[in-house]
């Protein structure tokens, strides 16, 4: 308690100097916001304890910085959120009072004080009791003007506030005055920014209430007055589209559909194309169910504008539109005329010399949306020749160079999916080398995994396992077409070569191939016979790359393809390679800098273990054999990696995956092998592991003593601290393999760390960090502060 008084004395009363991080502010609000709603208990004692409660009604009254009064207004608003302690400021405190008298208005009142202020009312309106006292104290009126404030936080925090009070009082209170006045603004107010956000307020109190529509037609005429407006208007603007997609969100929700198919021929007629679209795309985009009438029609009239406009602004804003719907609104019949539509406007860029050919993220937008709308359609069939027709064009436009890798992917994808629709509906003795289109798919394919450009090889990469993955749910008397194609054109010499590349992400993509199409058995055995490959080759292959691969997410792909392997037992993983894949395990999990390498190992330690214990016979279970699968597993590191992987110095998420394997295994050695093991108190030894200093060696207090640890903190070189992290007790890096293993003997066996008592507590972490965030502020503020500290 002591420590949340210094720092609330320190926000609400006294000055940071400049150089203090003012995000630690910011961390300090969102903890106190997320202890509010998580661990009531916690926040009462922090409330009432450690004094907030009457600190803040002094800070409001002080008149004094504005940090200061943002930090009241934003602790009132962390806590005014929860209804018990908002009826506590009700009763007990000055707090509400002094709030209702802090003025906001004027252009001389800072604006971040206006925001926190705006912030604090939004979550007051979280519970019944604040949006009483809200509405009874007329807030609205008084916060309405910040719609106009210079600042454009401040307005958008006025019409967060706004569009919620709305939406939870206007079906109580239909013809309040509050409702007219935002109406009234939008229909008439003469500053078009004004009307804007009284547009977005109201959109926004639609979205929370769709009923809401009702109210605003037959009360105040709402649609009316906008078709008015609209009709009235000779330009394509900004506001006509906020006023046609308000319109368009009010005949939605009451389903008037017929009547906005007249509007949307009314835009089309008038020549207003921005607005047209948006208004499609606002249909479209509606959560509910529309008539089929109004579905195709937005659907066609976006197909249209892409087809046949000039504009890319208007071209680009279609496409964008159909990508956000295809996926919600789209069925077979509109999708076969999208297809066309799209497969027309692809074709005018497979000529590199054409406008649209240069337009490199129109391209990619359209190709997407060309492969999420034969997503739909291909599930229900195309006919054999149009699959060819659209096949021979997504290959002729791949050698586009003004393609973005994106573009490249969403074609190849769409490619796949067309060869292998058209490989699906072809007679049993199909052969893929005799399909020109097919033929050109594996050019493609060669040509990508060769380019120039590391994203182009990735993007070939990603969707090359789609090839296999299907395959593999067809009769095995039709894979042989499929392996003979991949054969002729050496595609997969193509991929393995990829493993050898000098960019890091290749290699990645590459491991995660290899993780996906070498379970597939004749695959593996393509790869066996072409390349003379062995089951060790690719086992090595992986554990090299998981130990000395020098880019992490090589190192992360590399282990989840030895993860998935080992649960299928791929080419002997585990049954063959249980030492060495153990040992690289163990090498991963002690010596990687990257944590989410250190969580895939244990996982996959996990698994090993599993079965292990799988494969011990059921009729002879029981304490004797589970110790000797736990003596082979020390054997190949186990002790020693949960050792490292809880000691205090380690990642917390580490360590909760160390606990959650260790807790596992307890229950299972409890369950099924008669083993009770009764967890101890003794855990000094993970304090061994980490190699760390007692918290007295290495704690500086005095300010000679933190300005000579800053300094020593810029001397120290990036190898020197890559060598410290490296190995844990230190000395120096080792110069192979096995020198590094060497320095892992000695330490708990699993069976001493079964018998200890493990605590890894979310709540406790989270404590910790709220500790770490106060000691930087109070530290921060000290005299002796040095802006060198923060480095």
């Amino acid at each position: 308690a002591s420590k949340w008084r210094s720092v609330f004395d320190l926000l609400l009363f006294r000055e940071l100097r400049d150089d203090v991080d003012d995000t630690l502010v910011q961390k300090l609000i969102s903890c106190l916001d997320s202890m509010v709603i998580e661990n009531r208990e916690h926040a009462e004692g922090i409330w009432k304890d450690a004094g907030l409660r009457e600190q803040i009604p002094r800070a409001f009254g002080t008149g004094g910085r504005a940090a200061s009064t943002v930090f009241a207004l934003r602790a009132t608003g962390a806590f005014g959120q929860d209804e018990n302690f908002f009826r506590d400021m009700q009763a007990g405190t000055q707090i509400l009072h002094r709030l209702l008298h802090l003025e906001i208005a004027g252009p001389t009142r800072d604006s971040s004080v206006k925001a926190a202020y705006l912030r604090t009312l939004f979550n007051i309106l979280s519970h019944r009791t604040g949006n009483t006292w809200v509405m009874e104290q007329g807030l609205f009126s008084k916060t309405f003007p910040c719609l106009q404030d210079c600042s454009i936080f401040v307005q958008n925090a006025a019409e967060k506030f706004l569009a919620r009070f709305l939406s939870l009082n206007i079906l109580v209170d239909p013809g309040a005055a509050e409702v007219s006045t935002v109406v009234d603004s939008v229909c008439y107010h003469k500053d078009i920014n004004q009307s804007k956000r009284c547009l977005r307020i109201i959109k926004g109190v639609l979205d929370d209430s769709p009923e809401v529509a009702d109210v605003l037609c037959s009360q105040f005429q709402l649609d009316v007055k906008l078709e008015e407006l609209l009709k009235e208007s000779e330009t394509d603007s900004a506001n006509d589209i906020c006023l046609s997609e308000l319109l368009c969100r009010l005949r939605c929700a009451r389903e008037e559909w017929d009547m906005q198919i007249d509007t949307m021929k009314l835009l089309e007629n008038g020549g207003k194309t921005a607005t047209l679209i948006r208004t499609a795309a606002t249909v479209l985009q509606y959560p509910q169910t529309l008539s089929p009438e109004i579905n195709e029609t937005c659907f066609k009239t976006l197909g249209t504008v892409v087809l046949r406009h000039a504009k890319p602004s208007f071209v680009s804003s279609a496409l964008c539109a159909l990508r956000e719907s295809i996926a919600l609104k789209c069925d077979k019949d509109i999708g076969e005329h999208l297809l066309e539509c799209l497969s027309a406007f692809l074709s005018l860029a497979v000529d590199e010399s054409s406008y649209w050919a240069k337009q490199s993220r129109i391209l990619a937008v359209a190709c997407e949306c060309f492969g999420l709308t034969l997503t739909i359609v291909e599930g229900a069939g195309l006919e054999l020749s149009v699959s060819e027709r659209y096949l021979s064009m997504t290959l002729r436009l791949l050698p586009n160079t003004n393609l973005s890798c994106h573009g490249i992917k969403e074609l190849l994808s769409a490619s796949v999916a067309l060869a292998l629709g058209i490989f699906s509906r072809c007679q049993q003795d199909f052969c893929w080398s005799s399909s020109p289109g097919l033929v050109q798919l594996a050019t493609v394919f060669q040509r990508c995994l060769v380019y120039t450009d590391p994203e182009v090889i990735e993007t070939a990469l990603e969707v090359f396992p789609q090839l296999a993955a299907t395959q593999e749910f067809l009769p095995a008397s039709r894979h042989c077409t499929f392996t003979k194609w991949l054969e002729d054109n050496f595609l997969l010499r193509f991929v393995w070569d990829t493993t050898r590349s000098m960019h890091g992400n290749v290699r990645a993509s590459a491991a995660v191939v290899l993780g996906q199409v070498c379970p597939c058995e004749y695959v593996w055995r393509h790869f066996r016979d072409t390349l003379q490959l062995t089951e060790s080759d690719a086992i090595h292959l992986m554990t090299t790359m998981v130990v000395t691969d020098p880019n992490v997410f090589a190192r992360r792909s590399a282990m989840a393809a030895l993860s998935s392997w080992v649960v299928r037992d791929t080419f002997g993983a585990y049954s063959r390679n249980a030492t060495s894949l153990r040992r690289t395990l163990l090498e991963s999990v002690a010596f990687d800098l990257d944590s989410s390498v250190q969580r895939m190992g244990l996982h996959t330690w996990g698994t090993c273990l599993e079965l292990d214990l799988n494969n011990v016979d059921p009729r002879s279970r029981n304490p004797h054999t589970a110790t000797e699968v736990l003596k082979r597993a020390d054997a190949d590191g186990l002790g020693i990696a949960l050792g490292r992987s809880l000691a205090p110095d380690s990642d917390h998420e580490v360590r909760i995956e160390a606990f959650g394997l260790v807790e596992r295994l307890r229950k299972r050695l409890r369950l099924e092998f008669q083993m009770d093991i009764g967890p101890t108190i003794d855990t000094s030894f993970f304090r061994h592991m980490s190699g760390l200093l007692e918290p007295e060696e290495h704690v500086a207090s005095s300010a000679e003593e933190r300005s000579k640890g800053a300094d020593e903190v810029l001397d120290k070189t990036i190898s020197d601290w890559l060598q410290q992290k490296l190995i844990a007790r230190g000395d120096t890096l080792p110069s192979s393999r096995e020198d590094r293993l060497a320095t892992l003997n000695g330490g708990a066996t699993v069976m001493e760390i079964l018998e200890m008592k493990l605590e890894v507590c979310k709540e406790d972490c989270q404590w910790k960090r709220i500790d770490s965030i106060i000691d930087d502020i109070l530290n921060a503020a000290a005299t002796e502060h040095r802006a060198q500290d923060c480095y």
